[in-house]
């Protein structure tokens, strides 16, 4: 019951004891009944975030009086004003690690704070004293304190905001030192999954930011992804993002069923798939992947890769899942296509067969959507096309004829597959109306069949009709439920009949067994 309301009755218990309107006995039985509020510790979620837009509000008033004056201060001013800030940081945080319990919302506040503090600080001395160097080596020393605050606070929204550096780190503009290599990015990537999974156990606890963990955690994921691809030029970058986007999925797909937090993993994975087809389907995607030549490093990758997206085509192939099985082959399909790219085909062949697949996929998981009645598969087929479209519209490689030939295929596609779904539907509606009225004719015919047999003639050879027995002659407009009622009302009518005859014949072969013993007495 709802908390406010048990408030309430409680509040007007003695009102109503008063008032006479119930006896003290009764009172007590309700207050037992409804029995105590539940309290929490600390402020709920609504609040907490009503206070973190007050922290944000009184932060902005702070930053905004320093910055008309940060300048005028010296070099060490700044220094000392940077200091303070990250020791009064510091001091919160002994504080929260003292009195707060782990995960609770004040070790979130803190945590928050701390990050903060640790991130305002190191932009600033780097903008006091021009290091020079790139926002990887800060998002290294940032996440690198961060990281320990994690464990020891065991708070999801500071790993979030850990996460939101990672993914800042991996697509800002920069020039890849020795400190702001992908590599430190796996690592503290990988570093942070244990308090993941963590979050993931005790879900049941904090769905919300588990589900919200998810999504920042994926998304870092394919942040880094994709900075390795830019950082080290790999080719075969089509693939690799094809393959992780359909690892994802897949991931999402074999874990729907233990809740919402695997929808991030579904739906970061179909973004990513739709990138996969937006760029396989410009001719200049196949013409780079012709001319580039294909290092060690990116056949060592692809060959992980590749063995990633077997492994989930493995699960989804156990588990029976057809649908999914079809969305995660794409990786192979555009490997196959990019090897033949290398052996000599044309890259106007390979994004003609690229769109020619994406098109049979679109059919066949709009017909898979329409049969098991998922309207996530419609809708996916619907902005796949779309995005096709877009594609081709803003393709500068492709000439107006081309382009136009593109529009009128899909167009025609988008028709045919739609008047087919409308043909089917109509069809299922008139096969299921053709089914009831046939059940009916069928009911009709067994009721006048009924009545004609139901007929009785008596000894004196008068027409008689039973009173359970008799029904009216069934019309044209009755319905099959009161034709079903009438045959019932039938055949209880004939039981009742019957068993009137019966007792009728026992009641004469009595009178006449008496009347013989009457008559041999009479005679003795």
């Amino acid at each position: 019951m709802n908390k406010q309301r048990i408030v309430w009755l409680h509040e007007q218990l003695p009102e109503w004891e008063a008032k006479g309107w119930i006896s003290k006995e009764h009172a007590a039985q309700m207050r037992v009944f409804y029995g105590t509020v539940d309290t929490t510790q600390g402020p709920s979620l609504r609040r907490l975030l009503v206070l973190l837009l007050g922290l944000l509000l009184t932060s902005l008033g702070v930053f905004l009086l320093f910055a008309g004056y940060w300048y005028s201060f010296s070099p060490a001013g700044r220094m000392d004003w940077c200091i303070a800030l990250l020791l009064l940081a510091v001091i919160a945080l002994g504080l929260g690690l003292w009195k707060a319990p782990r995960g609770s919302i004040y070790a979130e506040g803190i945590g928050l704070f701390y990050v903060a503090a640790l991130t305002i600080s190191t932009v600033l001395m780097s903008d006091t004293y021009y290091t020079g160097e790139g926002w990887g080596f800060y998002a290294l020393i940032i996440m690198l304190l961060t990281l320990p605050v994690i464990y020891l606070l065991g708070s999801g929204f500071t790993m979030m905001a850990y996460l939101l550096i990672g993914l800042l780190w991996s697509v800002s503009a920069r020039e890849v030192t020795m400190w702001g290599e992908p590599v430190w990015l796996w690592l503290l990537l990988a570093a942070g999954s244990p308090f993941f999974a963590e979050q993931l156990r005790k879900r049941t606890r904090s769905y919300l930011s588990t589900l919200w963990l998810s999504w920042a955690y994926v998304a870092a994921i394919f942040g880094a992804f994709f900075f390795t691809i830019t950082s080290y030029n790999l080719s075969l970058g089509l693939f690799f993002v094809a393959s992780l986007s359909a690892a994802t999925y897949a991931l999402g797909s074999l874990s729907r069923e233990q809740g919402l937090w695997s929808l991030p993993f579904r739906g970061i994975g179909v973004l990513g798939l739709m990138y996969v087809v937006v760029y396989g389907t410009f001719i200049s995607t196949w013409q780079e992947e012709a001319a580039a030549s294909a290092d060690w490093l990116s056949i060592g990758l692809g060959i992980v890769a590749l063995i990633l997206v077997a492994g989930g085509l493995n699960a989804l192939w156990q588990k029976r899942m057809g649908t999914d099985l079809l969305i995660t082959f794409c990786p192979i399909v555009v490997g196959l296509l990019m090897l033949s790219v290398h052996w000599g085909v044309t890259p106007l062949t390979g994004s003609i067969l690229f769109n020619v697949y994406v098109v049979l996929l679109a059919i066949v998981l709009l017909w898979q959507g329409t049969v098991t009645k998922r309207v996530g598969l419609v809708n996916g087929c619907i902005f796949t096309f779309l995005a096709m479209i877009a594609a081709r519209f803003f393709d500068p490689t492709f000439s107006f004829v081309e382009r136009g030939f593109t529009f009128m295929v899909t167009g025609v596609a988008i028709f045919a597959v739609n008047l087919f779904y409308m043909w089917r539907k109509q069809s299922q509606q008139a096969q299921v109306n053709t089914s009831v009225a046939r059940a009916n004719r069928r009911l009709r015919r067994r009721q006048t069949l009924g009545d004609d047999e139901h007929i009785e003639v008596t000894d004196t050879g008068e027409h008689t009709e039973s009173a359970g027995n008799y029904t009216s002659a069934p019309s044209d407009d009755r319905t099959g439920a009161d034709a079903a009622k009438s045959a019932t009302v039938k055949e209880d009518g004939n039981m009742a009949y019957t068993a009137r005859e019966q007792e009728s014949a026992a009641a004469v072969s009595s009178d006449k067994t008496t009347a013989r013993k009457g008559e041999s007495s009479d005679a003795q």
